[in-house]
């Protein structure tokens, strides 16, 4: 009766803990989360139903294998309860955390005063961008030399005998080469936006479903196991991915701040070596701001996520052993 006492008191803790939204409804970092504690009481006060039921049949029935479940889903119950509390408030306090990091000018400048997740989206979105206006830029100015190409200069005698001599044949092979910078920059941008999309479901589901149901996973007996996973699902989703966005906008603004490029942060549409901006320099810059987010840092958040996933999935299994 006094562990099932102490059970709870720290789960009428943990959903007092939920109702709480931080610094207001817009804190990121508690967004839905409160307005799920009905569903988790449920589920914690239909396990408990369920093991007191348990130790009432072994009781009556002098079953001793029903009651040595009952004691061992009670401790199993009351170990849930105390790794919802710690996993919930890692998971809230290390949002905040680096909910406090991106807000520093000095950190995130022109992203300032920004969650984590609106400066990855704001980050995205330049990127996005440059490659909209260059891929549009590219476009333009391939049909217009294709267009110029058909030029050609009718010489000889006028219905007896006469040729056309290619004036600007060579325009065609600049508009092949810009449609090649189009083929090549198009992915980029795509890659862009679908991690921009990914970060938006992840917000919109990180505290609001997954969270709720990962913890609804971890107190019912038989679903524990999968409990684990999914909290540290939440965490690696929640706070690692963001945090990998947030270290890329930092980084990225650093080296436009310190390179010897020309033009101001986050934009590439002027910059070149030199004082002059010529068009293939430009093209080259704009090309080369969306590769390392586009195609290589990808990559790498998956591996830091999984990673991160892996080992607070096995360090959270070890506590139900």
């Amino acid at each position: 009766m006094k562990i099932a006492f102490c059970i709870l008191c720290i789960a009428a803790a943990c959903i007092a803990a939920t109702n709480y939204v931080g610094r207001g409804a817009d804190d990121v970092c508690f967004a839905g989360l409160g307005g799920r504690a009905q569903w988790i009481a449920m589920a914690f006060m239909l396990t408990i139903a369920l093991i007191a039921l348990a130790y009432m049949f072994a009781k009556a029935t002098e079953n001793e294998a029903a009651g040595v479940w009952a004691h061992e889903e009670m401790f199993g119950l009351g170990i849930s309860v105390a790794v919802v509390a710690g996993m919930v408030a890692l998971t809230i306090g290390s949002c905040e955390v680096l909910s406090a990091y991106s807000q520093s000018p000095e950190i995130s400048g022109i992203y300032a005063d920004q969650n984590p997740f609106l400066v990855s989206y704001t980050y995205l979105n330049d990127l996005s961008n440059n490659g909209l206006w260059s891929i549009e830029a590219q476009t333009k100015d391939s049909l217009k030399k294709q267009l110029d190409a058909t030029e050609f200069l009718y010489v000889g005698v006028p219905v007896i005998k006469s040729k056309g001599i290619p004036t600007k044949a060579s325009l065609k092979a600049l508009s092949t080469q810009k449609e090649m910078v189009i083929d090549m920059m198009l992915p980029l941008v795509v890659s862009l936006k679908a991690q921009k999309g990914v970060l938006q479901l992840i917000e919109i589901a990180g505290m609001a479903v997954m969270l709720p149901f990962a913890i609804i996973l971890r107190i019912i007996p038989f679903t524990r196991s999968a409990g684990n996973i999914m909290l540290a699902v939440v965490f690696g989703l929640f706070v690692v991915v963001p945090a990998t966005y947030v270290l890329s906008a930092y980084a990225w603004r650093g080296i436009g701040q310190n390179s010897v490029l020309m033009g101001g942060d986050f934009s590439f549409k002027d910059r070149a070596i030199g004082d002059a901006c010529g068009e293939a320099d430009c093209q080259l810059y704009q090309i080369g701001s969306l590769i390392p987010q586009a195609v290589f840092i990808p990559n790498l958040v998956i591996v830091v996520a999984t990673t991160c996933v892996m080992g607070l999935s096995k360090a959270l299994q070890a506590l139900t052993m």
